[in-house]
């Protein structure tokens, strides 16, 4: 709507061809607006403007007043998380590179969690009644995937947690749909915790290990407990590097 009035305003002083050029907007879309001018005029709605100008994904250099046009817009970018999001990011970066820059890309090792939720195949309602699923296709193939890279860039075996009993065993006609190579362990709702953790640090991240190393994982809580720190220090001889709380989600 802000744009329409602009364009009325503007056809006042000059002509629809020059007020196209102007604006980049077709004469034939002015001269409609013009026809309903005094409705235009009229409204009585919001008349702010959401599109930014000129569209599109603003150059570095005017990335700040592309925020600051977007804030006065939609109110919805907070500038001084992201400013404090990078401090910390920095600020870390330079701190871990100054304690461990002995160490080699070969011992700097990065554990990231992915976790998969499939949905039901089939969702069944009644006529204005809630939705109901079959209790068997609840999270039927949730399942969480622990990847590790090397700074140097090499990716360690996967370790695939599974939904099921905690500490079960994976049934032998299943065993071949998994792919060989990897480590699976078995938890009830397939997530990480305590006993997991220790799984990977045993058996997929220790076997690996060829020298004193640094671990560099997220703040979740079975990562930074007192074992977990026991267990890297004193079994593995590695260094046990959370990364801030606020360089994750959460």
């Amino acid at each position: 709507m802000a744009v329409r009035l602009q364009v009325l305003k503007l056809v006042e002083t000059s002509n629809v061809h020059n007020v196209s050029k102007l604006l980049g907007i077709p004469r034939r879309t002015i001269r409609s607006w013009i026809d309903q001018k005094d409705d235009i005029l009229a409204f009585d709605g919001n008349k702010k403007r959401m599109k930014l100008s000129p569209g599109g994904r603003p150059d570095p250099v005017g990335l700040l007043e592309c925020i600051k046009e977007m804030r006065v817009r939609e109110r919805a970018l907070t500038s001084a998380h992201m400013v404090a999001l990078i401090e910390v990011l920095d600020e870390f970066a330079e701190e871990f590179h100054r304690s461990y820059r002995q160490y080699g890309q070969d011992t700097v090792y990065n554990e990231t969690g992915f976790y998969y939720d499939m949905p039901p195949r089939y969702i069944w309602d009644v006529r204005r009644g809630a939705a109901n699923i079959s209790s068997g296709e609840k999270h039927s193939m949730r399942m969480t995937v622990v990847l590790t890279a090397r700074s140097n860039g090499t990716k360690l075996p996967m370790l695939l947690v599974i939904r099921g009993a905690s500490g079960g065993r994976i049934e032998t006609n299943e065993f071949p749909t998994f792919p060989a190579g990897h480590v699976y362990a078995m938890q009830n709702k397939a997530w990480m915790d305590d006993d997991v953790w220790k799984t990977y640090l045993r058996s997929l991240l220790l076997p690996m290990l060829v020298e004193p190393s640094v671990l560099l994982l997220d703040n979740f809580v079975s990562h930074v407990s007192d074992e977990s720190y026991k267990i890297v220090n004193e079994e593995l001889s590695t260094h046990l590097v959370a990364l801030q709380r606020l360089s994750v989600s959460r």
